[in-house]
């Protein structure tokens, strides 16, 4: 549907405005060796790379995609576990939201971080600090974006050429938007897939389908 499309759109726009000009995570790449001498704790980036191991790379390129947006957050820098705190998560949320990120994808990014964050606190390679305590990790309403029955009316009652191309699209969107129900109802004689024409729902017309 064009509103699936439109938001599959706007999701990816969000994503490169938050991780453009941030280096990808390099599986081979070492860990900075100036966090590594201050303190046994791993830091972001190589605990991420190092649970890779038997996760989906879905998973994994989600885990990726919220990395590399806090990494850039952070002025490029990898940063320690241990160092993540609740007022870190706070200015990351609040960063996020000024360069126009939605609730609902920064609340995404904050919960992948989170799971990245419990897994080294499972593994007890760091302390609890709740960081992730007092940020947003839900879902918020979103206002509904689809075409409603006023707009699919409108369209029902546009005044077509007869046996146009505008005229079997109008009629093809329809019937997609159509109940189930309702297409159930359809006698088979409405279709005829040997001539590959359609019976036409609007003006009783058949139509060539090419």
């Amino acid at each position: 549907m064009p509103g699936n499309w439109v938001r599959k759109k706007k999701t990816e726009k969000m994503e490169q405005a938050t991780t453009a000009k941030v280096e990808p995570l390099n599986p081979k790449a070492k860990p900075n060796k100036t966090l590594s001498k201050q303190s046994s704790v791993p830091t972001l980036v190589a605990f991420t790379l190092s649970i890779s191991n038997g996760v989906s790379r879905s998973m994994v390129e989600n885990y990726c995609t919220a990395v590399r947006s806090f990494v850039r957050f952070n002025g490029g820098n990898d940063i320690q576990l241990s160092t993540i705190s609740e007022t870190k998560m706070r200015q990351y949320e609040r960063w996020l939201h000024l360069r126009g990120v939605s609730p609902n994808t920064s609340s995404c990014y904050i919960r992948l971080l989170r799971a990245i964050y419990d897994k080294a606190v499972a593994r007890r390679r760091v302390k609890d600090r709740r960081p992730f305590h007092n940020v947003f990790t839900g879902n918020d309403r979103t206002v509904k974006r689809s075409i409603d029955n006023t707009d699919l009316c409108r369209l029902y009652s546009l005044q077509l050429p007869k046996a146009s191309h505008l005229c079997l699209a109008r009629d093809l969107f329809l019937f997609h938007s159509m109940r189930w129900e309702y297409c159930s109802s359809i006698l088979p004689t409405s279709v005829a897939p040997t001539s590959r024409a359609i019976t036409s729902c609007t003006t009783s017309t058949r139509q060539a389908v090419k």
